[in-house]
């Protein structure tokens, strides 16, 4: 783990910006140099989606983009460019990546573990910032460097979040970026209830996701959010739940539009699950075991079939306020635990 870079940040939302901007400007310059160079950002079309995005998210999350000009203040890099790197996934079709699954009912309470399947050898595209005062409660966060988005987190008040890619072509020009709206919902609630609330009530434009949460109070669920609905999905009589790339309530099961070969890679993954956790034990270390599992078809720990690779993976605890990180793919290297 010692190739992970960690980031405490307090303040404004502006002061965290820089500090998390000038702790990790290298990094951000290539990362966003490398994906910017992927999409047509100066595009009319893309300059227009650009300014809406911009304009939802000041209606919805407007620290998050003090926070944004602090990025840009402290890496050297032009806000303009940072702004079109966050919202890389509404600018573009987005393919399916990630898993997640988890258990109600374990020692420690509520766990929820995932993984980020986005490319061989990107683990530089994750950081680990800890906020210990200043605007917003205290909270660990996984993310990108140079984004004011969320992979995974967990509060202080005890909810934590993961989150898994769906594939659409649906798009509401209303919305915010789906991956704003994921580290909003840190800032704005404090449990499971306020962040469905959260979800179902604030419109994305075009990346649709699957958001499992937990919170201290062993509430758990998956929310499919799309830019056309929302569904909660409950865990079953075991307090189990998981979710992969394809929505599985009826008022979206059948909407999203992958490729074939993902969509598949999705369905293995689904089934393998329900095959890994059929029976106990329901622990965190069963989490841990799962994320690195290889079962074919469906592994949850991805090396390269329909060109996805797991990059690093998590264990959220939202009672103890941990989180169990993986710097790299989960059959390779031991999760090392921090806590808030």
């Amino acid at each position: 783990m010692s190739d992970l870079r960690t980031v405490t940040v307090s303040g404004t939302y502006y002061e965290q910006g820089c500090q998390h901007g000038a702790a990790l400007a290298d990094v951000i310059r290539e990362l966003v140099a490398q994906y910017l160079d992927r999409v047509d950002w100066h595009s009319e079309r893309a300059q227009k989606y650009l300014r809406l995005l911009e304009e939802n998210t000041h209606r919805w999350a407007a620290p998050l983009l003090e926070e944004l000009q602090g990025i840009a203040a402290g890496s050297g890099v032009a806000y303009e460019e940072l702004w079109a790197y966050n919202c890389l996934a509404d600018l573009g079709r987005v393919h399916q990546f990630c898993t997640n699954v988890a258990f109600r009912y374990t020692p420690e309470g509520p766990a929820l573990g995932k993984t980020n399947d986005i490319g061989k050898d990107a683990q530089r595209n994750h950081a680990l910032f800890r906020r210990t005062e200043g605007e917003g409660a205290p909270l660990l966060l996984a993310t990108w460097p140079g984004t004011i988005w969320a992979n995974c987190f967990v509060t202080l008040s005890g909810l934590v979040f993961g989150g898994a890619n769906v594939s659409q072509r649906a798009r509401c020009e209303e919305g915010l970026p789906s991956n704003v709206l994921l580290r909003w919902i840190a800032e704005a609630a404090k449990d499971v209830e306020e962040a469905v609330a959260l979800v179902q009530e604030t419109p994305i434009m075009h990346h649709p996701i699957n958001i499992t949460l937990a919170d201290a109070e062993g509430h758990l669920v998956v929310v499919e959010k799309s830019p056309k609905g929302c569904a909660v999905r409950e865990p079953d009589e075991r307090g189990v739940i998981f979710a992969t790339n394809h929505f599985c309530s009826p008022p979206l099961r059948g909407t999203d539009t992958p490729p074939p070969e993902l969509r598949a890679n999705s369905e293995a993954r689904f089934a393998n699950l329900q095959r890994l956790t059929a029976t106990g034990p329901y622990t965190v270390e069963r989490i841990q075991a799962i994320l690195a599992d290889h079962t074919t078809p469906g592994a949850i720990c991805q090396h390269g079939a329909g060109e996805m690779w797991t990059s690093v993976a998590y264990v959220a605890l939202p009672r103890p306020r941990t989180l169990h990180f993986a710097y790299g793919r989960p059959c390779e290297v031991p999760f090392a635990t921090f806590t808030l």
